[in-house]
C-alpha cells in the first residue's frame, strides 16, 4: 500500500474567492495545488505555475505536416498522376491550400495530444480517487500539503480565513487513546 502525503484541502463555491486565496498560497509559499470543476482563466499564473513548454514542438510538427502536405500534392499531381485540367500547370500549389492546411493541422493535433498525455500524465488510471466527488461538479479545491513546519491546524485556520466553506485534513494518521496514554 502505498503512502499518502498529507494534505488540508479547502472547498469553495466562489470562484473568486477561491483563485484570490490560490494567489494568497502562492504568496505565502505553499505549493497549493488546485482542482477546478471547469477552466479557470489565469489560474495557472495565480498558482505560479510557468507557461508549457509544449507550443514549440507542435508548432514545429504544424510546419513539418505543411510541408508534407506541400509535399504530397506535389508528387500526387506533378511526378506520379499528372493530368492537364483546364490548361492549368500541372503543379498549382493554390489547389492544394486546404490539403496542406489540413495535413499541418492533423500532425500538430496528435503531436499536442501525445504530448499533453505524457508531460501532463493525463494517461487514464482505473485507481484514481478524488479528495472530494464534488470537484467534478460544482466545487473549487485548494489543497495545501502539510509540512514538518507547518500543522494541520494552522493551515485549515488559514484556508477559513481566507473563505474556504468546508475543510478536510487528508493522509495524516489520527491516533487513538490507547497510543497516546502509552506514549505518556
Amino acid at each position: 500500500m502505498s503512502e499518502t502525503k498529507p494534505i488540508v484541502a479547502g472547498y469553495y463555491r466562489d470562484q473568486h474567492t477561491f483563485t484570490d486565496a490560490c494567489a494568497a498560497a502562492t504568496a505565502a509559499g505553499m505549493h497549493p495545488e488546485a482542482f477546478t470543476p471547469y477552466p479557470v482563466h489565469c489560474l495557472d499564473v495565480k498558482l505560479g505555475i510557468p507557461r508549457s513548454l509544449i507550443g514549440r514542438p507542435v508548432l514545429t510538427a504544424i510546419l513539418i505536416g505543411f510541408a508534407l502536405g506541400l509535399l504530397l500534392a506535389w508528387f500526387t499531381q506533378y511526378q506520379d498522376y499528372p493530368l492537364n485540367v483546364g490548361g492549368k500547370p500541372y503543379f498549382a500549389w493554390q489547389t492544394f491550400v486546404v490539403v496542406i492546411l489540413e495535413t499541418g493541422l492533423l500532425l500538430g493535433a496528435l503531436v499536442n495530444m501525445g504530448l499533453a498525455l505524457h508531460f501532463c500524465r493525463l494517461l487514464p488510471d482505473p485507481n484514481t480517487r478524488l479528495i472530494n466527488d464534488r470537484i467534478t461538479d460544482d466545487t473549487f479545491a485548494l489543497v495545501l500539503p502539510i509540512s514538518p513546519n507547518k500543522d494541520s491546524a494552522v493551515l485549515s485556520a488559514w484556508l477559513r480565513d481566507h473563505g474556504a466553506e468546508e475543510v478536510q485534513v487528508l493522509g495524516v494518521r489520527q491516533s487513538t487513546p490507547v497510543e497516546e496514554a502509552a506514549h505518556a
